[in-house]
């Protein structure tokens, strides 16, 4: 009896897993997916003030109860929000970039309304139409 033979079972067991390891290499590689990240200076953007925000959204009666800020004022950034930051509602937030901030910004947020005009970011992730117009409206007032 041939060695082959004798040991049949090893053989295709050693086959089947040398096919399997080189059809994970030939059909699972895995592939180049570009960033969809955005690097942007804050140099060369239009520049809001905290004051300036604040009157365009109280003007369609959105008040800003809460700010937290982080970093200096050139390269910090500040975050208004209408209720106490971790509350039930805090789904909605105004950032601000300091003037000489470089900012990293991802794709847009897959639910809710997400707009960037020049420093600021705009963020209101609910459901409630009539209050998202009031933010569309005031995001609106701040392009003019």
């Amino acid at each position: 009896m041939s060695w082959l033979s004798r040991h049949l079972i090893a053989v295709v067991v050693v086959c089947v897993a040398a096919a399997s390891v080189g059809a994970v290499f030939a059909f699972a590689r895995p592939t180049y997916h570009p960033t969809t990240d955005k690097r942007v200076e804050m140099q060369g953007q239009r520049h809001y003030s905290v004051a300036e925000v604040k009157r365009a959204f109280a003007a369609h009666g959105i008040v800003f109860r809460h700010a937290s800020r982080s970093g200096t004022a050139a390269r910090g950034l500040t975050v208004l929000g209408d209720v106490k930051p971790g509350t039930r509602d805090d789904a909605f937030t105004v950032t601000l970039f300091g003037p000489e901030s470089t900012v990293w910004f991802g794709p847009a947020a897959p639910q809710g309304y997400d707009a960037r005009l020049g420093n600021l970011v705009v963020y209101y992730g609910w459901t409630n139409r009539a209050f998202l117009a009031k933010v569309k409206a005031a995001v609106a007032d701040l392009k003019r």
